[in-house]
């Protein structure tokens, strides 16, 4: 943190736990949310909330951008103009350094460097100064013209990576590999290739230095080595010949650190295109004969280069396939070592990660291993998850605080939830956290669908672990009714539905099942309509929009939702839906239910952007009738609702089942207000843009 030397401001650089990176203008008595909020991201919406309205953040940068900010300086010196009056700070891990107006809203990034960076200071004349951790202190510089530099391939065939790129046929010295262990990739299949420059070989680390990613003992690359990988996803279930490429991904090794760029792949599979650096969507049709239709759409995010450096981050080592244990299949090794890869022989000891999906193979080493390569980029010391568990191997069950161990994010509304809860997995988060999509999905980037047999694997393990029989495990207590609701009978499906615990069983239940079948169509429906998000999450997998449209998803770009013209007939149509849950709250052409405000007027006093503004960010500015108050009674129990009148003798309290209490003082314990709307966040989140548009379009009409 730092004041203004000028304005006397108090500055400061958060760094986040779950998803974001923020900086704060801090003002005398300003609550910024901590632990219950990361600036607009709700984190443990369960938590007891402080009694003052959370402010939100001045910045906020997703992990996808930034990964430990890095606070900074107001800048008031005379050699660089251009930044008079802004805040410059940077971030540790990404090494990008950002500039923040906040009189005249300009926000950029000022530079993308290689550095470490600690801290910023400022000197006697008020000039700024960069500290890198590995010890050099830098300052910024003008930089007016581009730098006259060599030309990076802009397309896929332009790298020498491949004699034919459209056969992916490799170049002389290009070397193609396999693993023993895939992570998850949404349904994609990978092709990889190793290449190292002129007759250079592949040494190894004398000693671990995790901020440069040397790991003792590991094989360390050459400057312009490269690593690169091709995932295509199958246009028909089952037949690899008719795979689509997707992307192809690249790891380049400059001035000791590795870089990440992606090639995309045109529509005629001849050839790829260098990506911004910037990360995008696409969506692709996919063959599902369990889908309406037989036909699903499958979104598909092409990640950022910062995101990419997410999972190939220096704590963890970097590199996740090109290593010993994954390389030992076959005669592999061996024939790399023929081909003159290595400049040390290779060690007659090898041992080999489990495959996750050999059915033959241990149970437990085969949970650890997709544990391994799926979550310990993150979930090792200093690789960015917040949680205290680890996952990778060579560690012990015991080591690696996974079982009987409390969740320190939230238990998603789970009874005496764990991390993992042994022969249990419906009471385990980390099951949970698999199973879901929305706000707490693991993995929280390089996925967007969920790993059905992944989270099989994983269910199978936890349920086969001995536990002490304490609490019941969820399968056994809801054994009858989970047969009824496989007999057919629709009745069973509230029961399931009343806790997180037996919604999951339900919700594994329907895995693999048709979902044209009517009692998994009414349990789906069902779910969207819960007022739980606990629940409701845990079937967006299965919701139609999921499998047949584009969706926006949570982080929506406000610009191409109003660039299009809404439709405000299909956006009534889209208000009176019930997963949207619009009319659960709001009236409108009376339809709905007068919980919140009515909506009739709305398009006299807020434009396009405003109403958007409201829908994507409800929390941002909540009108003081419609604040949400927990009244906590002397008995211990609680209320919470809106107050919709207050006298000298108490309060009159409307619940969101629209039921009046009348509670005097006297029964009153405490009143507390919710920095949150009593509108969720991410509602939209399942439209497309063009129905985003719509539904603006329709909220604009009611005049």
């Amino acid at each position: 943190m730092s004041f203004d030397r000028k304005t006397g401001d108090l500055w400061v650089g958060d760094v986040g736990w779950e998803k974001m990176e923020m900086i704060f203008k801090v003002r005398s008595g300003g609550n910024y949310g901590w632990s219950v909020t990361e600036g607009s991201q709700p984190v443990k919406p369960e938590d007891t909330r402080g009694p003052t309205p959370v402010l939100a953040p001045t910045a906020e940068h997703p992990h996808t951008e930034a990964c430990s900010i890095t606070g900074g300086f107001t800048y008031r010196g005379r050699r660089l103009k251009g930044l008079v009056n802004a805040y410059v700070y940077g971030d540790f891990v990404t090494g990008k350094i950002w500039g923040l107006r906040e009189q005249d809203n300009w926000h950029r990034e000022l530079t993308d460097t290689t550095l470490s960076i600690i801290c910023f200071c400022i000197d006697a004349k008020s000039e700024l100064y960069v500290v890198d951790h590995n010890g050099p202190i830098y300052r910024l510089a003008e930089n007016p013209v581009a730098a006259n530099r060599q030309r990076f391939p802009q397309k896929l065939s332009e790298t020498g990576l491949f004699a034919d790129v459209k056969t992916l046929k490799p170049a002389d010295g290009v070397l193609p590999y396999a693993i023993n262990a895939e992570a998850w990739h949404d349904h994609a299949h990978a092709q990889r290739l190793v290449a190292l420059p002129g007759k250079t070989k592949l040494g190894s680390y004398d000693k671990t230095d995790g901020y440069k990613g040397y790991q003792k003992g590991a094989w360390s690359f050459p400057e312009g080595a490269v690593l690169a990988k091709t995932l295509s996803l199958e246009m028909e279930t089952g037949k690899l010949d008719s795979a689509r490429r997707i992307e192809t991904q690249i790891l380049h090794r400059r001035n000791d650190q590795w870089h990440a760029v992606n090639y995309l792949w045109n529509k005629d599979q001849a050839d790829a295109v260098l990506a911004p650096d910037e990360g995008s969507s696409s969506v692709f049709k996919v063959k599902n004969p369990r889908a309406p239709g037989g036909m699903r759409r499958q979104m598909w995010h092409h990640a950022s280069r910062t995101e990419c450096m997410l999972c190939h981050n220096n704590r963890s080592g970097n590199i996740w396939s090109f290593n010993p244990m994954q390389l030992d299949t076959g005669h592999q090794l061996d024939a790399l070592a023929a081909n003159e890869l290595f400049e040390n022989p290779l060690p007659e000891k090898r041992p080999a990660i489990t495959n996750p999906h050999d059915a033959k193979a241990d149970l437990d080493d085969r949970a650890r291993a997709y544990l391994h390569v799926n979550c310990t980029h993150c979930h090792t010391r200093g690789g960015g998850g917040t949680a205290v568990f680890q996952t990778q191997l060579g560690m012990t069950l015991e080591q690696t605080k996974l079982v009987n161990e409390k969740p320190t994010q939230g238990g998603f509304g789970v009874k005496n939830a764990m991390v993992i809860a042994a022969g249990d997995p419906h009471r385990s988060v980390l099951y949970h956290r698999m199973a879901k999509l929305g706000p707490g999905r693991m993995p929280h980037f390089g996925s967007q669908t969920v790993d059905e047999r992944g989270l099989a694997l994983i269910g199978q393990w936890i349920a086969g672990m001995p536990h002490d029989g304490v609490e019941p495990v969820v399968a056994a207590a809801n054994s009858k009714t989970l047969k009824n609701f496989k007999a057919g009978k629709i009745s069973a499906i509230d029961d399931l539905l009343d806790s997180p615990e037996s919604a999951l069983l339900l919700a594994d239940a329907i895995t693999g099942e048709d979902l044209e079948q009517l009692n998994i169509r009414e349990a789906v429906a069902e779910a969207a309509r819960h007022k739980s998000p606990f629940i409701r999450d845990l079937f967006l997998r299965y919701q139609k929009q999921f499998a047949t449209s584009s969706r926006i998803g949570l982080a929506p770009n406000p610009a191409e939702i109003l660039a299009l013209q809404g439709n405000a007939k299909h956006g009534r149509a889209l208000f009176r839906r019930a997963d949207l849950l619009c009319i659960n709250c709001h009236q409108a052409e009376g339809h709905g239910r007068e919980f919140g405000p009515a909506l009739a007027g709305l398009g006299r006093k807020y434009n396009r952007e405003q109403v958007l503004d409201q829908i994507l960010k409800p929390s941002k500015a909540i009108h003081p009738d419609y604040v949400l108050q927990e009244v906590l009674l002397k008995d211990g129990k609680s209320l919470v609702g809106f107050i919709r009148n207050r006298t000298e003798k108490g309060v009159l309290l409307r619940d969101p089942t629209l039921k009046e209490h009348r509670i005097p003082f006297t029964r009153i314990k405490s009143i507390r207000p919710s920095p949150l709307s009593a509108m969720p966040i991410g509602i939209t989140q399942t439209l497309t843009t063009q129905e985003a548009a719509d539904l603006v379009g329709y909220l604009r009409s009611l005049k």
